[in-house]
């Protein structure tokens, strides 16, 4: 029947309770980015240098990722 509804699964695969029409959905870019250097460090907010990237931006501490192999340090 319509509206279509749809089940969902989190990133790490799981799925989410509910049901979901298309409108309440909203798609986003999944990618992330490599840091190349930690340029300045304040309270919440951190400069870095991307990876491929000429210009360094500000972003949140909370929104780093971290990828790291063990025994590997970010900065």
């Amino acid at each position: 029947t319509e509206p279509y509804t749809y089940k969902i699964k989190d990133m790490d695969g799981e799925e989410v309770q509910g049901s979901f029409y298309e409108q309440e959905m909203v798609k986003y870019d999944n990618e992330f980015y490599e840091i190349e250097k930690i340029l300045k460090l304040n309270k919440n907010k951190m400069l870095v240098k991307w990876k491929g990237y000429e210009t360094p931006s500000w972003i949140n501490k909370k929104d780093i990722v971290e990828n790291v192999k063990p025994n590997e340090r970010l900065c």
